[in-house]
């Protein structure tokens, strides 16, 4: 029983929408701080509240830090030869998944370097 539920909670992981997911986490996470944040800027300028731009790029940082962490888990678990999919070859999902982490830490060091602009620079300026 235990053998049954490790394989279904190991498919889950490695299905083709956790793949999905991790390649679509950053830039959706990239999109989402840059129309936020624009939309924000006058108020938190208005009210001196650059910490809520902060705190708003912070969580978008940890959506595509996520994407990461779930294109390391697939690519670890196609590395293993473990059946993924009927449909996709091993080295189709193996490539997704690298694209996966290296978008994603693509994304992340942009959204780091938001940070560093949110804390050394005023959102009235």
């Amino acid at each position: 029983m235990a053998d049954a539920d490790a394989a279904v909670e190991r498919d889950r992981v490695r299905g083709p929408l956790a793949l999905w997911l991790a390649l679509l986490a950053g830039p959706a996470a990239a999109s989402l701080q840059l129309s936020v944040n624009y939309a924000l800027v006058k108020w938190a300028c208005a009210a001196g509240a650059s910490w809520v731009l902060a705190a708003l790029t912070a969580g978008f940082l940890a959506l595509a830090l996520a994407g990461i962490a779930l294109g390391t888990v697939h690519f670890v678990s196609v590395r293993g030869g473990h059946p993924v999919a009927q449909t996709w070859s091993a080295q189709s999902r193996r490539l997704l998944a690298v694209t996966a982490i290296g978008l994603n830490a693509l994304i992340a060091v942009f959204l780091i370097n938001a940070l560093i602009a949110i804390a050394a620079l005023s959102p009235c300026e």
